[in-house]
């Protein structure tokens, strides 16, 4: 029956349900500035009601959950773009190297060297008994063959560079499999949808998994409570659940 132990008991609950929100708004400003969290809010709910005369009468509010902003479909698309970004800006890295080597606009390159061997043969086959004309074209081929080799030999050295960094990255990669599938447990661990949401190792994991994203393509699958898969593009799981599989470079 409603009476003042009643209604003190919803004065009660209504306090606490609204000292846990006020809580949450002060983690939320607390990490205005930290990287991949989310802002987080509680939900409230009524607590029930009871029959009785005019009608039933509530039994005030609690606080049910405390849920974060996070839109799972945004995410995918960052992270599909984020991956496609990556790959091109590597690339356009790689040929910019390339690109300074061939670029014969401010020196003396193959292109040049090439053409005055191409001319000293003209000259000889003119003259073939001019020793000036045969020295030239000795000179000329000298010169030629040795850019050819300066640039066969920065090539191989562009070519040995760019496979350590593609070794670092796959070493980084696999570092960061082992961590998302540690988080998995641990989410799975904790999370009880509707009760207490492990929010902050969700956010944890949202971060991880973007940084994946910076060295190759995913795709992810996520069922809920930590049972999440991570695919390459190509459909190859890097992550299933607990399970991480490592990258090799070979």
């Amino acid at each position: 029956m409603p009476g003042i132990n009643s209604l003190l008991n919803i004065g009660q609950g209504a306090l606490f349900a609204e000292q846990a929100a006020i809580h949450v708004t002060g983690n939320n400003i607390a990490n205005v500035n930290t990287a991949g969290y989310s802002r987080q809010a509680v939900r409230f709910e009524d607590r029930g009601y009871i029959d009785y005369v005019p009608g039933q009468i509530g039994l005030g509010t609690r606080a049910a959950e405390v849920i974060r902003y996070f839109d799972e479909f945004i995410e995918k698309a960052y992270v599909g773009k984020n991956g496609s970004a990556s790959r091109w800006e590597t690339q356009y890295d790689m040929l910019l190297h390339v690109d300074g080597l061939f670029n014969e606009s401010n020196s003396t390159g193959l292109s040049q060297l090439f053409g005055s061997f191409l001319n000293e043969w003209s000259d000889l086959s003119a003259r073939p008994e001019d020793i000036p004309s045969r020295e030239a074209l000795l000179a000329s081929a000298q010169s030629v063959a040795n850019i050819i080799r300066q640039e066969q030999q920065y090539m191989r050295n562009l070519e040995t560079s760019t496979d350590e960094l593609i070794r670092q990255d796959v070493e980084k990669v696999n570092i960061l499999l082992e961590k998302i599938a540690g988080l998995n447990k641990q989410i799975k661990q904790h999370d009880e949808p509707g009760q207490n949401n492990a929010n902050t190792l969700l956010d944890e994991r949202d971060i991880l998994i973007r940084e994946l994203s910076n060295h190759i393509d995913v795709n992810l699958l996520d069922r809920g409570r930590g049972d999440c898969t991570i695919m390459t593009a190509a459909g190859h799981t890097l992550v299933d659940n607990e399970t991480p599989f490592k990258l090799e470079f070979q």
